[in-house]
């Protein structure tokens, strides 16, 4: 997909639409969820995604939603 005029629109849209499918409301490129503990915010830059949780339960779920439908590399 790299090279093609569209592929950032297309990464974009395809990310918004798998993440909301988890219970994530998007604000620009900030998706946001209300969980029990707290709140897990997700943000996509480019094709990078950078998680913040309030808790471990936060992170494991998300994580592993992600890594089910993308392709991941866990940076720590």
């Amino acid at each position: 997909m790299y090279g093609l005029k569209h592929n950032p629109q297309a990464w974009f849209e395809k990310s918004s639409i798998t993440i909301s499918g988890i219970g994530f409301h998007r604000c620009h490129s900030v998706f946001i969820r209300h969980i029990m503990s707290g709140l897990v915010i997700l943000t996509v830059y480019v094709d990078d995604i950078l998680l913040t949780v309030s808790d471990s339960a936060g992170l494991v779920e998300t994580s592993e939603y992600v890594r089910h439908h993308f392709v991941t590399n866990d940076m720590g």
